[in-house]
This record gives structure tokens, sequence and C-alpha cells, in this order.
């Protein structure tokens, strides 16, 4: 606690008159009953959080986190291994309605205290805490996605799409590789303009062409989350050079933090605090190996495309708070890197490229 108060100070905030300090487990307890009483204490805990409405939670150590997110995460696939990965985030927790700042505990950096990295994490965690308390915390509301079913309503929303100087899109495949499988569905993004349809609707020679046309179009900005994916299967499927990429949402996670996890799950929990929209889509997504099918095909597919439109819809909020990260030297090094992730999505399809 000393070693917390004194960081703190650092950062003009006092451990006793601005700060609710209270321990996750409050009694003791034998290590066979430790689960039952982190279930008690853990309803405790939420119900103090709803009750004090504080702004910033601050976890101090893997088990605070692990107890408090870790275990809920866990049940939505998102990995919280790697206590490391989760430091220097300050998340907008849906759930919480508040920032959640993950730190180091106080032993760890007595025993790293030689450790010039792990210093400056410690350090910059309050500076964060700092820098949070003069924000207010948003809660994250999405806008209603047009699920398309007919040709008419698809060329109507690619007419204005056509419009925007950018959008990200996705699409839902039935495996990891073009050859031998097949698109489901594909979804758009441009704030809170988001649309998605079946890959059917593309047999119509009006819907091909008109996406042929924004495809082709540099002057519309393109967006995704691992660009080559989208980038090899459009060409492997129509035949089609996507022109006008701009961002690569997973690349500039990279670029940002390239020791931490780039994700689309994770990213969107640790950057906009939402998680869970794949609930049921979960056990269908997952092929036994990459040369394999998934279970797709049996999906519903109006709530395959709504996952669809999420992905895509995340994607764009990703690209806007990553946009003004990078300075004019760093969009240098990320097209650098877009570009070459590109030439690589060629590879199977030309060797000698």
């Amino acid at each position: 606690i000393d070693l917390i108060a004194e960081e703190l100070e650092q950062v003009d905030i006092d451990l006793e008159k601005d700060c609710w300090v209270e321990f996750f487990v409050k009694c003791k307890s034998d290590k066979k009953d430790i689960n039952d009483n982190v279930r008690f204490c853990r309803d405790v805990i939420l119900k103090q959080i709803k009750e004090l409405q504080p702004k910033i939670i601050v976890l101090v150590g893997k088990f605070v986190f692990d107890n408090l997110l870790g275990y809920k995460l866990s049940k939505k696939g998102l990995s919280t291994a790697g206590f490391d990965s989760w430091i220097n985030e300050c998340i907008p927790d849906f759930d919480l309605k508040c920032f959640v700042i993950p730190i180091f505990h106080p032993f760890y950096i007595k025993e790293n205290e030689k450790d010039i990295a792990v210093i400056n994490y410690w350090k910059n965690s309050f500076r964060l805490v700092s820098f949070y308390l003069e924000k207010n915390y948003e809660e994250l509301v999405t806008p209603s996605f047009k699920i398309i079913n007919t040709k008419e309503e698809v060329l109507e929303n690619l007419n204005i799409l056509r419009k925007k100087d950018c959008f990200a899109f996705d699409i839902e495949t039935t495996g990891l590789r073009p050859d031998g499988n097949d698109i489901l569905s594909i979804s758009f993004c441009n704030q809170d303009f988001v649309f998605g349809f079946s890959w059917k609707l593309i047999a119509e020679k009006e819907v091909f062409d008109l996406l042929k046309d924004i495809f082709l179009n540099v002057n519309i900005g393109k967006i995704a989350h691992n660009c080559k994916f989208e980038d090899q299967w459009i060409l492997n499927k129509m035949g089609i050079d996507i022109r006008g990429w701009i961002w690569d949402t997973q690349i500039a996670a990279h670029c940002l933090e390239n020791q931490k996890p780039v994700g689309l799950k994770h990213l969107v929990y640790v950057k906009l605090g939402f998680y869970g929209w794949e609930n049921e889509i979960d056990g269908f997504i997952k092929a036994e190996s990459s040369a394999n099918s998934n279970s797709l095909r049996h999906f519903d597919n109006y709530k395959l495309i709504n996952y669809n439109c999420y992905d895509a819809y995340f994607t764009f909020l990703l690209y806007k708070k990553q946009l003004v990260s990078f300075d004019d030297f760093m969009l240098k090094g990320l097209n650098l890197f877009l570009e070459g992730s590109l030439c690589f999505s060629k590879i199977p399809l030309n060797p000698t490229i």
C-alpha cells in the first residue's frame, strides 16, 4: 500500500482522501475454500462498485484481475493469460460502467526494482490513472445494423457507401483458405452507417458491378482487421485486386504495442470495453485445422450477418481510435507493413510475385 501511495502522490492523488481501498478476499481461508470465498467476495465487490460508482477501478495484481475481470472474459473466449499484456491499459468496461486499470502488484515491483521496463510500466500506470480522472466514461451504444435481403436494398446502400471517403468491411467464410471454401456474408461500416448481406446476392450482375466499382476506386479508403484475409478472398472469389487500402487495424495495433495481443476480440474489449457479441457463433466458426471447413453454413443466416456487421463496426471504431495515435513518421511505417501484408496475400495465387 505504501508503494502505491507514493506513486499516487507523484500524480497529485491522495490515497486516503481520494481513493477507496478494498481487498478482494476479506477473510482468511484454506486453499480448498478459496474458490467459494472468491465467488462470495466478488458479489460483495460488485455491489460496492455499483453503489460507489467510481470513475476508475485500479486492479492491483493478477489475482484481483483474474477474479474481477478474467472470470467473465475467459467464458467469452478472451484469453487472460499473460497478465503483462493487460498492464498500461485503461479499459472502459461495459459492465462496470467505468475505467479499469490493471497494475502490477507492489511485491512484483520490489522483486524487479532493477528492471527498467517494469518500473516504467509501473510509473506509467499511475500517470494513466491521473489522466483518466479528467475523462468521463461514455457507454458504447451500437447503432442499428441493416441486414439486407434484396438486390434493390443492396444497390441502394452500396450507392450510399460509394459516396463515403472510406469504410471498413469484413467477410465471413467457411474456412481460412479461399480454395475449397466460400464467402457467406459481407458487411460494411462508415461511422453509424452499417449494413451487411448474404454473399449470394453478389451473383446479381448489378450488385457485382457496383461492388467491383467501389473496390477498384482508389479514392475510397478501405479498412479491415487483417486486410490480407479480405484482399486474398475478394481476389479469389471476384477476380478483383482491391485498390485504396488505407488501414489495417491489426497491423496498426502491432505498431502501437508490439508485445500485446492484436486479435479483434481482445482489442475491442481493451479499447472499447465491449465483449460477447460472438457468443452464439463461437461453436460454429472454429474449424479443426486451417485446412478444414467450419460449420458456419449451419448457423442462422440473420445472426451470421449481424455478427458480421459487429466486426465491421468495431473495426471502423478501432481505426478512428488508432488514427489519432499516429504521426507522419509512424504512418510511413504502417504503410510499409500494409503494403508488405498485401503483397504476401498475393503469393498463394502467384508464387513468383
